[in-house]
């Protein structure tokens, strides 16, 4: 009985520790992550299947400002297609992960979740988190997002365990957030908007290299 409360004693010490560890080193000033150089190994095509883009990243003005120290690298591009369609497609390498929730509402958005979206890659399929974002009656998105660290798609609550882990073994990764915003009209276009984030997942993911799907999409299960 002794040696069962000791170590019960002694698992809560550790676990006191490993928290107020946790609150330090996200409590100090947080040096601007290097990152880790994938975004520029990346090939994506800038036209797919009757899609055409435009590369954004410039308009996005991370640099400079302390708030993105988090972020290494971003590619951003607005991809259109024949029918006046219209998506913005990015991928943000980075020391941790920040919620798309708390971008779009510090930007005045409310936002709602919606049920996950499927999305198919080389004849397999990933659940994009899907989420409306509205702000007046101008502005409405459908956005979907994943994340994938060290070519395994990870939830959220999977990627800050591992962001834990390798922090504590300092230990390097790579992670990617893929997220698609998809402006609508209003909420009766989301149907279509789901539709449209599969059939531009589907046609870029088949041009792609099987390093780079594995590096987006993760690999096959």
């Amino acid at each position: 009985m002794t040696s069962i409360i000791y170590r019960s004693i002694n698992a809560i010490v550790i676990s006191i520790l490993l928290l107020i560890a946790i609150f330090v080193c996200r409590s100090m000033p947080q040096v601007k992550y290097k990152g880790s150089g994938i975004i520029s190994r990346l090939h994506l095509p800038y036209s797919i299947r009757g899609w055409r883009s435009k590369d954004v990243k410039g308009k996005l003005n991370l640099d400079g400002d302390d708030r993105f120290n988090f972020i290494g690298d971003v590619f951003a591009r607005r991809y259109f297609n024949d029918y006046g369609d219209d998506l913005l497609f990015i991928l943000i390498d980075a020391g941790n992960f920040h919620h798309p929730r708390v971008c779009f509402k510090s930007s005045g958005f409310q936002i709602k979740n919606l049920d996950d979206t499927e999305l198919a890659i080389s004849g397999r399929r990933v659940m994009a988190k899907t989420l409306l974002a509205t702000r007046g009656k101008q502005d409405n998105f459908v956005i979907l997002y994943w994340i994938v660290i060290n070519k395994k798609l990870v939830n959220w609550t999977g990627q800050k365990i591992r962001d834990l882990i390798f922090s504590l073994l300092n230990k390097d990764k790579i992670g990617i957030m893929a997220r698609l915003d998809i402006p609508i009209a209003d909420v009766n276009d989301i149907g279509y908007a789901r539709l449209l984030a599969y059939s531009f997942i589907r046609d870029i993911s088949s041009g792609l290299s099987k390093e780079d799907k594995e590096y987006i999409f993760g690999v096959s299960p």
